[in-house]
């Protein structure tokens, strides 16, 4: 097992980058043990899944010993960190993450424009400028592992510092979406969203990115009443096809329940959203286990900027503590005609795009 998808010490995770910092100063080889510490193993049926009082060593890049305290010798010379009081659980994965955006307002002209407050172009040299710290933030969350499921070429770029920055999760990328819609005021000359509207188009688009070798292609699966959904599948299918030709698997964003089952059955290996509009039924369910899919559920984007523009979000008291990482959004912006309830909201104009659906990638 490798360090970088395995460890996250808690309290909540400086213990994670203290080894970090170890192994910047130690070579390859060098050894350390986390002494005292409580271990999560998952693999475990529950009532042996917590092991208290547990040494792990380390030796290089990969976890040589896992043992209790009492009984597991450290080695000499080792580096020795204290885990009393703290716990190591495996590395979790963020599975849906765009480098290009952020947790801001700023961040979807295309869904809620506030240009007149703070320009698209800067909020993105933003993003890019703070990756290191971005990167830092994950480990310290416990996260070990991201995945951009989809944005500019740059994106390649990201993938590549990220393998050369020591404190950073391991990264899997995506290029720019193959589309059904276009998305303009994302496109800053290297665009996140790229319409297609045929299969050649299709194959191309995805000829061009298999030169930076993605770990996906992706598709944004827009459907409108008045589109094609045959023509629209076949778009689906064609960039499936070009994708597994080169052994790279296909990530859709299908949201509707008619969408997921033909993103399917035209060969989506991941949906990269839970289906929003009507429960799953047993094709689906049928679906998913026949193309051994990945399935990403969504917990929480629109209510984010309902609670957001409502002004009724309250940070935690860890939050209240964290100084802000963007300016904070005028007054002006927010408007009161939106009430949270019990996590949902009621919209008197249903036909702000901020709040629709499709509006996430």
């Amino acid at each position: 097992m490798r360090i970088a998808s395995v460890l996250r010490i808690a309290s909540v995770s400086a213990m994670l980058l203290m080894a970090a910092a170890v192994y910047a100063e130690k070579p390859a080889d060098s050894i350390i043990a986390i002494v005292g510490a409580t271990v999560i193993l998952p693999e475990r049926d529950p009532a042996n899944a917590v092991a208290a009082d547990q040494t792990i060593v380390i030796s290089g890049s990969r976890i040589k010993t896992l043992g209790a305290a009492g009984k597991t010798r450290v080695p000499r010379g080792a580096t020795v960190i204290d885990g009393r009081g703290k716990w190591v659980i495996p590395g979790l994965i963020d599975a849906h993450v765009h480098f290009f955006q952020s947790g801001n307002l700023y961040t979807r002209p295309d869904g809620a424009d506030f240009n007149r407050y703070r320009p698209y172009a800067e909020e993105v040299a933003r993003n890019k400028a703070r990756l290191p710290a971005t990167f830092k933030v994950w480990l310290a969350s416990g996260v070990t592992g991201v995945v951009d499921i989809g944005g500019p070429f740059w994106n390649f770029d990201v993938r590549e510092l990220a393998e050369h920055t020591l404190a950073a999760p391991r990264v899997s990328v995506a290029g720019p979406l193959i589309s059904m819609l276009d998305r303009p005021q994302l496109d800053l000359g290297d665009p996140p969203i790229i319409r297609i509207d045929n299969p050649d188009e299709a194959r191309r688009l995805v000829a061009r990115e298999l030169e930076r070798k993605p770990d996906y292609i992706k598709v944004w699966f827009i459907h409108r009443p008045t589109d094609d959904l045959a023509a629209q599948t076949a778009i689906v299918r064609a960039t499936a096809d070009a994708a597994h030709a080169a052994n790279v698997p296909l990530a859709v964003h299908a949201t509707e329940l008619e969408t997921a089952k033909a993103a399917l059955q035209a060969g989506a290996d991941y949906l990269v959203h839970s289906v929003f509009d009507q429960p799953v039924d047993d094709e689906f369910v049928a679906l998913i286990k026949e193309r051994h899919a990945l399935y990403c559920p969504t917990l929480f984007v629109a209510a984010g900027y309902g609670y957001a523009l409502s002004n009724t979000w309250t940070a935690t008291p860890e939050g209240r503590s964290t100084p802000p990482v963007s300016p904070s959004p005028p007054a002006s912006l927010f408007l009161p005609h939106l009430r949270p309830k019990s996590h949902q909201f009621r919209f008197r104009d249903p036909s702000l795009p901020i709040f629709r659906k499709r509006g996430n990638l």
